[in-house]
């Protein structure tokens, strides 16, 4: 998404998501229409395009927030403000690993019981495979209802 900023006297003074119909630009006084400008004629207007710098941040173990516009060297610039994670903010992504490593088994169990109610006429090792599906099933889901293991 693009913001653009609107500078004038090293102070920006508006921000928008898109660039206004017009503007007047400083050093002659004429006016631009600005959709149809090139960025030189829309900066001399005082229109510039936010700069958003690169988020380097290591997305396991640090969170990464855009910051406001502020100007650098007196250009627009957005910056993210990095801080590492909390133990609760770790704690819950492992949490959540977890639960989809549970979640995939269950999906393939799931697929195998499929698989095996569609034979005609399974085996015994087909049979013992199914059972053995349904209480893994079931131990997980007592164990996620009831804490029992």
């Amino acid at each position: 998404m693009t913001i653009y900023a609107r500078i004038i006297g090293n102070t920006i003074t508006k921000q928008a998501r898109q660039l206004p119909r017009t503007a007047r630009r400083f050093d002659n006084q004429q006016w631009v229409y600005l959709p149809d400008a090139d960025v030189a004629a829309q900066q001399a207007t005082g229109w510039f395009e936010v700069t958003v710098e690169a988020d380097t941040h290591n997305s396991a173990t640090e969170v990464a927030t855009l910051g406001p516009v502020e100007l650098v060297n007196g250009l627009p610039v957005r910056r993210y403000t990095v801080r590492a994670k909390t133990q609760a903010e770790l704690d819950a992504e492992t949490a959540a690993a977890a639960d989809e490593v549970e979640r995939q088994q269950a999906r393939d169990a799931i697929a195998d019981l499929n698989a095996y109610l569609a034979l005609d006429q399974p085996t015994a090792a087909q049979v013992r495979q199914a059972v053995d599906h349904l209480a893994r099933i079931s131990k997980r889901l007592i164990r996620d209802q009831y804490g029992e293991s």
